[in-house]
């Protein structure tokens, strides 16, 4: 992962301040924010229904990618205390959903873009979100929301663990060898435990008034199911979780690919 930081420590202090999805008003001049988030394996565009190879030469492909992002903000300099850097709130939580733009290889390459309005000009260098739904707002269910609210939607919560499903990776696995995508390939992700903090990607950035800024951040599947310098997932005997306790060995390999979605992002612009 490049250009990834994680977190300062817990018990450093933020201030903050609000913008983006908050209607309310802001103080001084502002700027648009766009945030495109691409898809990729291995470094080139994923076009869901095509078929990749992974490590051990098993053919496969991916027809869904998604995931929750909480507590997006922006992070700038304190001149009057260097050690307690200044949060802009972007949003609480946003879904980005893969699901239209790699269906072909024209949106893979364009990918997901989230477009914050009214963010106060001046100088930043970092930008920071949670993977996953934060506890706060997990607790809640679809019904709390409207349909059109990123938690509105039942299909993306289990009532059984009560909880939101954070990240989605579905796809098929060719388990034979035969040119057949036999098998399904399926890790849905949630509950509490495994949230993920400290996804902070350093960049200088100078908003100016009415000159939209852009940030682009790929997610790279292969380091998800096959981490860098990592162990690498058996797609075919451990191709399927729903973080189901109750089954052995599906908490600990839902918390595998959470933390290995967490290194997976990479900001290139």
């Amino acid at each position: 992962m490049k250009k990834l930081l994680y977190l300062l420590p817990l018990s450093l202090f933020f201030l903050s301040s609000s913008c983006g999805d908050d209607e309310g008003p802001v103080t001084g001049t502002t700027t648009n924010l766009n945030i495109t988030f691409k898809a990729v394996y291995d470094g080139q565009p994923l076009v869901f229904g095509e078929s990749l190879t992974y490590t051990d030469g098993t053919a496969f492909n991916i027809s869904k990618l998604q995931f929750f992002m909480s507590n997006a903000n922006l992070i700038s300099p304190n001149e009057a205390d260097p050690n307690t850097p200044l949060e802009t709130e972007l949003s609480e939580v946003k879904l980005v959903d893969f699901s239209s733009a790699n269906a072909t290889a024209a949106g893979a390459t364009e990918g997901v873009t989230i477009t914050y309005t009214r963010i106060p000009t001046g100088e930043y260098n970092a930008f920071k979100f949670g993977l996953g739904v934060i506890p706060e707002y997990n607790d809640d269910v679809p019904a709390d929301y409207s349909s059109s609210h990123p938690l509105g939607a039942p299909s993306n919560y289990w009532e059984v663990w009560e909880s939101y499903i954070f990240v989605k990776l579905e796809g098929r696995t060719d388990t034979t060898g035969n040119g057949e995508f036999d098998q399904s390939l399926l890790y849905h992700t949630g509950t509490n435990a495994l949230f993920q903090e400290g996804l902070n990607f350093s960049k200088a950035m100078t908003l100016v008034e009415d000159n939209e800024a852009n940030m682009t951040i790929e997610l790279d599947v292969k380091e998800i199911l096959a981490p860098t310098g990592g162990t690498p997932i058996n797609i075919i005997n451990d191709g399927f979780s729903h973080t189901n306790p109750e089954i052995d060995g599906q908490v600990a390999l839902s918390t595998t690919v959470m933390q290995n979605f967490k290194n997976a992002f990479t900001l290139v612009d």
